[in-house]
């Protein structure tokens, strides 16, 4: 054990660190877990002050702070601070919905000490959800690590929030059962079959058939995450998308409009046996809740929705990600064709159409 004093917080010697390069897919949570274990750590303080430079540091296992920090004491052989977030943290699951300009308070954030303000500017506590992501694994996973590697560990890509199911192998997640009493915190673990328990019984349908539902919300999750750094969808044009499908799907009455009364029948029958897992209790469970949803897909900005709530549309309206992706870029070819032959039409005009359009489907 390393006898490390609070003014020292780093190590001396290469030869100090027991691990120097990540797993594939690894977390930075999962990465501090071993050194934990390898470094003979009793304490999970102990660890705290060796990679984080501070004995009390909360062991944020999505959206870590004090990465200047880790990357100074681990002499950068994980790479710099920015190489980190975005490979081996949840950040980049919150940052397609955003704007740009978030990226980069995002990155202050996580390199300082603070990420508690930041977990509200990406939308994390908006709509009701939680910021809250529980530790999953995949038992299969498990298994092939520890031939492979000698050791089962934590994959980034089972931890975004929506992702239940193995994208490799094709089963249910399970959730770490070792959090901190009373917190969303976890000490440093690697998962054990032990402390793993399935997020629904048994008996669930999403056990059984709903399966399928469970397996499109994943792949739309990681398909959403892989946009990071490179594409901020645009929240008026996915409200555009939205209205558009509902009608393509026939969700209209016989006046042409949209038929609300079908859409929020859908919405329930999708999204009832999804609120059996407790991330996902927040979806609508009501016709006034349903009825609010659909009001603010189709007529409000919808970048104000949580990112569950846009996943969720995207499976509901367009079953996969693939679709939704495509259907995204033809929007955003028509608009930007449409915008050079109507370049004086203004923002506020746009607008105002969009509430027009509202008032005439809800007066």
């Amino acid at each position: 054990m390393h006898d490390i004093s609070p003014r020292q917080g780093s190590f001396n010697f290469e030869s100090d660190l027991p691990i120097t390069s990540w797993l594939p897919d690894e977390t930075l949570f999962s990465v501090a877990g071993r050194h934990h274990i390898l470094s003979g750590n009793y304490h999970a303080s102990q660890t705290f002050l060796q990679l984080f430079g501070h004995p009390r540091f909360r062991s944020h296992h999505d959206l870590p702070s004090r990465i200047d920090v880790f990357v100074e004491n681990t002499r950068g052989v994980f790479g710099d601070a920015r190489q980190v977030i975005l490979g081996h943290t949840l950040l980049p699951f919150y940052l397609p919905l955003k704007s740009s300009e978030h990226l980069d308070v995002a990155l202050s954030a996580m390199r300082g000490n603070r990420v508690g303000a930041l977990k509200y500017q990406l939308g994390m506590l908006t709509n009701h959800f939680e910021a809250h992501h529980p530790l999953r694994a995949c038992v299969t996973c498990m298994d092939e690590d520890v031939s492979g590697f000698h050791v089962a560990y934590w994959h980034r890509t089972h931890q975004y929030p929506l992702v239940w199911v193995c994208p490799r192998h094709g089963t249910v997640l399970l959730e770490s059962t070792a959090r901190q009493p009373g917190t969303h915190h976890y000490d440093w673990h690697l998962p054990q079959r032990s402390l793993l328990e399935p997020p629904v019984t048994s008996s669930s349908v999403l056990m059984t058939s709903g399966r399928g539902l469970l397996a499109r919300l994943t792949f739309a999750a990681i398909g959403l995450a892989e946009l990071a750094t490179t594409v901020c969808l645009d929240r008026q044009r996915m409200t555009q998308i939205y209205r558009k499908r509902l009608f393509d799907l026939g969700l209209k009455d016989t006046l042409g409009k949209l038929d609300i009364g079908s859409c929020v029948a859908s919405i329930l029958d999708m999204a009832a046996p999804l609120r059996e897992i407790h991330e996902l209790f927040p979806l609508p469970s009501s016709p006034d809740t349903a009825r609010a949803y659909v009001s603010r897909l189709c007529w409000l900005p919808a970048g104000n929705l949580h990112p569950t709530l846009h996943l969720f549309a995207i499976v509901w309206l367009f079953d996969t990600w693939q679709k939704f992706l495509a259907a995204y870029w033809l929007e955003t070819s028509r608009c930007n064709q449409s915008d050079l032959a109507s370049s004086s039409v203004s923002r506020d005009r746009q607008l105002q159409n969009i509430r027009k359009a509202y008032h005439e489907e809800f007066d």
